[in-house]
């Protein structure tokens, strides 16, 4: 895809794995762990593997995918960059991508959102094609029609954007061309315009012009000396005279995407005026920009009127313009054969007479369509380097440069760099920057865009999960874990305080590679000791880099260092070794060399974790015993020794490779270590990789210390970096040279000899390689035989970086023979000579004339044909061959020189030819005008012409009409005739001949037309009107009489008022459609019900409105009623009766006769069933009976028709009233002294009134005495009597309200004693609370001893340390927030030595009900009708539900 072009269209994989050596390795291994397995159960092998992954360590990921090779994304098909359909076709947008592993293919708008299905105008299939289908005209959404849309390519390699494709849908409707008058001075051009409506302007183009009927004039080079139409087509009529105002001009038009061709509507005439004295040119046209595509045909028109006409001259900038091959002069426009790049630029117009002047300007802008490429198209870097990727852009002229990293736009900030905007820069390269990028280059609707694919080479470990620092008794399992990713796959190693992880039985290590890639490596101990505290380092190495994480596994316990025993260390770097300290805390950490304490000068450091640190080694000081000593606070200690050795590392001396080497040359470098300590290794890389075995490179060892690399025949391919490292045990070296072959030129593109039409665009290719890098020049052949260099840049040739050469406009200067010279001064450089024709195809400058002769005169028609000799000239005759007959005569004649003047027209007498362009100028609906044109052909004077016109329409005129054909004459000086007497809405077909004194001419060509409607003069017929719904009237009725129709009936006007009130007021319209023939029917809808209503109908076509049907008389049917009854009141009667009255509603909202009301009510805040009803009363009271006393009920009253019950009106509290109460409820007596005891009671279960006090009344048993009373607040509850004698005593309570005292409660007996046992007065019961709430249940006691109280839920005593119940002081257990699951039977019990007493409350906790299950039981056209259930409501009676729909 080095150079994705811009498209127009109009409608009318093998997968690599890893290598067979990797695969048997893992099939080896897996074969001895499992049962046989067949090779194409590869799935099965690597789960097995992934398991035992986890104890051995293998390339898992070369079989089962990680690392599998990936081909990034590239599109195989590419949507085009415009897509033109209309509704009635469809279109489908195809995009098919390729690569390893095969990409998903999605479509997003331009600003990213995803493309989704819309149901009927859009589909995205799974293949990746986006389809439209056919569509009507009324679903068109410009959000999916005229858009534009972007293909994404995406998989594991990358994401790569196509094209994007501008949709662009189109709606098939009708449309006309018009074609206007032109009025021009005599001598002067005239400029016909073919005026296309803006909505089809983009989709249609002129073809050619119609003159009178019969001649068309279609585009040329040169014009025919008379007419020259415009590649944009406009027709040009040069020097106009009276003669051309009696001619007709029509355009015709084709739309590309429908293939419909078509005539303008009327044709056009020039009037042809003389003007009065000297006028000065005037240009109508205005200075403008014109842009045209390299290779094609322009025309910039300069018309000017003035007398006398104006002369035209032409300039390009001050230049003035010549004629040439290239460029020509038609009138004043100015014709550019073939443009190129180098024709861009002003272009002036001057137009003079002896009046004065005028100018006129237009600026050109030639383009070159955009191609693009990206070098290099496949990049290997690694992790840490640098990326530069070079966009190449060719094509003019460019409007913007766009850089894109898998579909995402690049802009520079950061690692990235555009300057300028072709070239890309990241540095340093992360792995997240592998994938695709690419480079798209715009100008206008022009795009062009290409790729390249990175990959990572080499990446550097990166941990992207680390252990953590522990502190931990000995005994548990411990596991460490480190989890690695990079390129190539990492290694991870373990060290404990720098020294390999010890293998004792409790240690397991692990490591193997997941399903993405990364590495994941553990150490597990199975019982951790003392010993194993310490630091432990996790490093993930591989050929990129590495990186190590560390981190402290602290054990309680004494200290230990762990053995040491010998270690390296090179000369003149620096020591590291940490102390292999194990125990916690840890008080110090000291070193000692040879007994003696570190440090003893600047180059050693010991920190404090135990780390020594020696810097600039030398063998003499710091080779020996070194010991480290861990200490605690309590004295305790523990010491190892650590043997160092001091080694040299290798020293490489320099070594380069000779310069201005060529091909054949040899060449050899030695790589000598001149310091080391032996055993010392050599190995030879080139750019960075191992020397491979490459013909010519051998490496010889001259002894332990030197290497020698020797190439005995350089070619290109061994141009490069080598590198010479030398290692021994303990440390390695590198040195590096540079080696530059110098290339002679060859050539990749070698020249080829080319042809090309005149006009036409052609590129010579001329490419060679070589190093350095050959400079490619372009020469031509003179007159003398010496080649020159060729101009680029000008004259319609441009020149490339890559050697080609471009001529975008070939003319005959082009054709030569041209030399292309390749050359780096390496050799004699690369030359060849081709040869560039330039072919001139047939064409004519004249491609149609009209010649008049007399019958019986000979005729010469002269054929005059351009181009490349030889040239074959055939004639014809209506399509077909002349045939060989003795009339025709041939000649060819070939002119050099200036071409002959045509011969003089010729004239004959005869009848007259018939008239054209008959049409109509005036119309009405009873009369019209016709003209026409006066024939051409015809040198004797015209006497007369016929007109002749029928009816053709099947109605039949009214009685005195004539029906059959008329003609009407007309003298032959005239030009028009008005014709009288015609039926509205009727079809005539008109004709005209014309006639001279040798006879009548031919009849001219027929005129269909129809003359103007009128309004109907008949009203609509038999008017009924039906009721069909309280709300809706159906209207039907019969058209006019058809005679009196006058037009296509359009619709009626349907005219309702309310006639219910009054006769007055006016009627409201409407506008109705036409069903058709026969009877039509509508309805009025949204009317009031039980109204009457007064219907008329008037009929209209395109002229107007006919009269009024009689009115007709239609009433709506009942309705219940819209409103609720007014004024309601209610009056209390009794304390179980109430009193309600209304009012009637409103009289314009009973919608029918009021039958009956209904009132409604309901006991409000109530939890028993029961407590509500209805009465129906006809009149405007009711009584309601039987009701609770001093209760609140809900009223509401509703009117009822026969329709049914309308509206309830707003519901009204109203409350009965007082009564005397019922009698306190469990009424309890306990001892609370010896001669003191505590009564208390529940208030009445009905109180029926607001009580206002309660009075205690107690007796001694059997005494005939009146009783102790004592009144009580209501807010009070319990009462303490004292003074009380030691025998029994009955104690009852009553309640009062305002009304009077109620019944006595229940009797309670209690016995005062010296010993006072447990009791509790609180009287307990049912409870009910809402959720989340908070309750207190009191529990009030009394006893000597104090009681002891316990609450219990449920018979299961409650703890002390609940998180919600708290017992209070006074013995109250309060419950917070309180959930569903606290229901229940609480009992608080109270007991001393001398007895126990017990009190019980149950407790309902209400919830919200759980959410109606909804069930949908009948539909209609306008409603639904549902039911539902509630499986819990939540421990209470529902009051309501709340039903929402949208």
């Amino acid at each position: 895809m080095d150079d994705q072009r811009d498209e127009s269209v109009h409608v009318p994989h093998a997968r690599r794995t890893g290598g067979p050596a990797a695969r048997a390795f893992v099939t080896r291994v897996l074969a001895a762990r499992a049962p046989p397995q067949p090779p194409r159960d590869l799935n099965r092998m690597c789960l097995l593997a992934v398991v035992l992954g986890l104890v051995l360590v293998f390339p898992v990921e070369e079989v089962c995918g990680v690392g599998r090779a990936t081909q990034g994304p590239v599109f195989s098909q590419e949507p085009p960059r415009q897509v033109h359909f209309t509704n009635s076709t469809g279109v489908t947008v195809n995009c098919v991508a390729d690569g390893t592993p095969m990409p998903t293919v999605t479509w997003t708008t331009q600003d990213g959102r995803p493309v989704e299905e819309v149901m009927g105008l859009r589909e995205v299939l799974s293949n990746g094609s986006l389809v439209f289908p056919p569509f009507p005209a009324q679903r068109y959404d410009t959000q999916l029609h005229a858009t534009t849309y972007i293909c994404r390519a995406t998989s594991a390699g990358g994401t790569i954007l196509a094209r994007p494709s501008q949709i662009r849908a189109v709606v098939v409707g009708d449309y006309e061309v018009q074609v206007y008058d032109q009025l021009v001075m005599s001598g002067n051009t005239a400029v016909l315009r073919c005026a296309v409506p803006s909505y089809v302007r983009e989709y249609v183009t002129v073809t050619s012009w119609v003159h009178d009927d019969t001649f068309n004039i279609y585009p040329s080079l040169h014009g025919d000396g008379k007419y020259h139409m415009t590649p944009e087509g406009d027709l040009h009529v040069l020097e106009v005279g009276p003669q051309d105002g009696l001619s007709r001009y029509q355009c015709r038009t084709l739309h590309k995407l429908t293939g419909r061709a078509q005539l303008s509507r009327t044709p056009a005439r020039i009037i042809v005026t003389e003007a009065q004295g000297s006028l000065p040119p005037r240009i109508s046209e205005r200075a403008g920009r014109l842009v045209a595509q390299a290779g094609t045909r322009v025309t910039l028109p300069c018309v000017a009127q003035g007398h006398p006409p104006p002369h035209y001259t032409w300039y390009r900038g001050s230049t003035p313009l010549t004629p040439s091959s290239g460029v020509w002069a038609v009138g004043g426009s100015l014709v550019l054969g073939g443009v190129g790049v180098g024709d861009s630029g002003e272009y002036i117009c001057v137009a003079n007479n002896s009046a004065g002047e005028t100018r006129f300007s237009a600026h050109l802008l030639v383009t070159t369509p955009l191609s693009v490429q990206v070098t290099p198209r496949e990049v290997l870097v690694d992790a840490g380097g640098r990326l530069e990727l070079r966009c190449h852009v060719s094509g003019d002229p460019v409007d913007t440069v766009t850089w894109y990293k898998d579909g995402v736009t690049l802009r520079s900030g950061g690692r990235v760099r555009i300057r300028p905007r072709e070239s890309l820069h990241v540095a340093p390269v992360d792995p997240s920057d592998a994938g695709v990028y690419q480079c798209a280059a715009t100008y206008g609707t022009d795009y062009a865009h290409a790729y390249a694919h990175v990959t990572l080479g080499a990446a550097a470990p990166q941990l992207v999960y680390r252990f953590i620092e522990q502190t931990l008794q000995p005994g548990p399992a411990v596991s460490l874990k480190c989890i690695a990713t990079g390129t190539p796959t990492p290694h991870i190693t373990w060290t404990l305080d720098g020294f390999p992880i010890p293998h004792p039985h409790r240690y397991l290590k692990g490591q193997y590679v997941s399903a993405h890639g990364d590495v994941i490596s553990h150490v597990n101990i199975s019982s951790v000791h003392v010993t194993d505290g310490g630091t432990y380092s996790c490093t993930a190495e591989n050929s990129a880099g590495k990186v190590t994480h560390s981190a402290r596994l602290n054990v309680y316990g004494p200290p230990h260092v762990r053995p040491m025993g010998r270690v390296s260390a090179v000369a003149g770097e620096t020591f590291t070794v940490t102390c292999p300290a194990s125990g916690y805390p840890l008080h110090k950490i000291t070193w000692k060399k040879d007994g003696v304490r570190l440090p003893m000068g600047h180059r050693q450091r010991v920190f404090p974790n135990g780390t020594l640190v020696v810097e600039q080694v030398n063998r003499k000081n710091d080779d020996g015993i070194y010991s480290c000593t861990a200490s605690s606070k309590q004295g305790r200690s523990d010491t190892q020794q650590l043997t160092v050795r001091v080694m040299v590392a290798p020293v490489v001396l320099p070594f380069h490779f000779e310069e201005r080497l060529q091909e054949g040359d040899r060449v050899g470098v030695t790589c000598i270590v001149s310091k080391g300590d032996p055993p010392i290794t050599f190995k030879w890389e080139k750019d960075g990789r191992p020397l491979q075995e490459v013909e010519g490179i051998s490496v010889s060892s001259m002894n332990h210390f030197s290497s020698a690399l020797m190439i005995s025949r350089l070619t290109a391919e061994h141009s490069g970096e080598y590198s010479c490292t030398a290692s021994n045990d303990w440390a390695k070296k590198t040195q590096s040279s540079t080696l530059a072959v110098n290339v002679p030129p060859a050539w990749l593109v070698e020249p080829a000899s080319a042809s090309v039409a005149l006009g036409g665009v052609v590129a010579l290719h001329c490419l060679a390689k070589g190093f350095p890098t050959p400079t490619v020049v372009w020469r031509k052949e003179t007159a003398s035989g010496e080649f020159a260099g060729v101009a680029t840049g000008e004259g319609g040739v441009a020149g490339f970086e890559n050697g080609t050469l471009l001529v975008s406009r070939a003319e005959r200067r082009h054709e030569g023979r041209y030399l292309c010279e390749a050359n780096n001064d390496v050799g004699a450089g690369l030359s060849k000579v081709v040869t560039l024709s330039v072919n001139e195809p047939p064409w004519f400058a004249v491609r149609s004339q009209r010649q008049q002769v007399v019958v019986g005169a000979t005729a010469s028609l002269t054929c005059e044909a351009h181009g490349d000799i030889p040239l074959k000239l055939v004639w014809t005759r209506d399509g077909a061959p002349l045939p060989a007959l003795p009339r025709y005569e041939l000649s060819d004649r070939e002119v050099t020189g200036p071409l002959p003047s045509p011969p003089p027209p010729c004239r004959f007498l005869d009848v007259p030819g018939p008239p054209s362009g008959v049409g109509v100028v005036e119309e009405g609906a009873r009369h019209l005008t016709l003209t026409w044109t006066p024939p051409e052909d015809s040198n004797a004077p015209i006497s007369a012409y016929i007109v002749t016109f029928t009816a053709h329409d099947s109605q039949q005129p009214p009685d005195g009409l004539f029906s059959g054909p008329r003609e009407v004459t007309v003298e032959g000086d005239q030009r028009r005739v008005r014709i009288e007497g015609l039926l509205p809405s009727t079809t005539y077909e008109f004709s005209v001949v014309a006639e001279n004194r040798v006879g009548r001419s031919q009849t001219s060509t027929p005129l269909r037309f129809k003359t103007q409607e009128e309004a109907p003069s008949g009203h609509p017929q038999n008017v009924r009107v039906v009721p069909v719904s309280s709300t809706a009237l159906q209207v039907s009725w019969e058209p006019p009489p058809e005679n009196l129709t006058h037009g296509t009936i359009l619709g009626y006007y349907l005219g309702y008022k309310d006639d219910s009130e009054s006769e007055g007021g006016a009627y409201n319209f409407t506008t109705v459609g036409v069903d058709g023939a026969g009877v039509t029917t509508a309805t009025l809808a949204g009317l009031r019900p039980h109204a009457r209503y007064s219907v008329v109908l008037q009929a209209f076509n395109s002229r107007g409105a006919g009269p009024a049907s009689p009115p007709a008389l239609g009433t709506t049917l009942e309705d219940k009623p819209g409103a609720a009854p007014g004024h309601v009141t209610c009056e209390t009667v009794t304390s179980t009766s109430l009193v309600v009255t209304w009012s009637p509603p409103p009289p314009r909202q009973t919608n029918g006769i009021i039958t009956s009301y209904r009132v409604s009510y309901s006991q409000l805040s109530s939890h028993e069933d029961g407590r509500s009803g209805s009465v129906v009363s006809e009149g405007l009271r009711a009584t309601l009976a039987g009701l609770r006393p001093w209760t609140n009920y809900s009223v509401s009253v509703a009117a009822s028709t026969r329709a049914g019950e309308g509206v309830a009106s707003l519901p009204l509290v109203c409350t009965t009233d007082q009564d005397v109460p019922e009698a306190p409820a469990r009424v309890k007596a306990v001892v609370s002294g010896p001669r003191a005891a505590v009564v208390s009671w529940a208030p009445p279960s009905s109180p029926r009134g607001r009580i206002t006090r309660y009075t205690v009344h107690w007796a001694s048993a059997g005494s005939r005495s009146a009783p102790h009373t004592r009144r009580v607040s209501p807010h009070f509850t319990h009462l303490t009597l004292h003074d009380l004698s030691h025998t029994a005593h009955e104690v009852w309570v009553t309640a009062s309200t305002r009304i009077g005292e109620g019944p006595r409660s229940s009797v309670a007996m209690v016995t005062p004693s010296h010993t006072v046992g447990a009791g509790i007065w609180a009287v307990g019961g049912n409870l009910t609370a809402a959720w989340k709430e908070d309750v207190s249940l009191p529990c009030g006691a009394v006893g000597v001893p104090e009681p002891v109280l316990t609450w219990s839920h449920e018979r299961l005593e409650i703890p002390d340390t609940h998180p919600r119940f708290t017992v209070q002081p006074d013995g109250t257990l309060t419950l917070t927030d309180i959930q569903r699951s606290d229901s229940g039977r609480y009992t608080c019990t109270a007991s001393n030595h001398h007895g126990d007493d017990s009190v019980t409350y149950n407790l309902t906790v209400l919830v919200p009900p759980s959410a109606p299950s909804l069930h949908v039981t009948e539909t209609t056209a306008s409603s639904i009708r549902v039911q539902w259930s509630v499986e819990d409501t939540g421990g209470a009676p529902l009051q309501g539900a709340t039903l929402h729909y949208r």
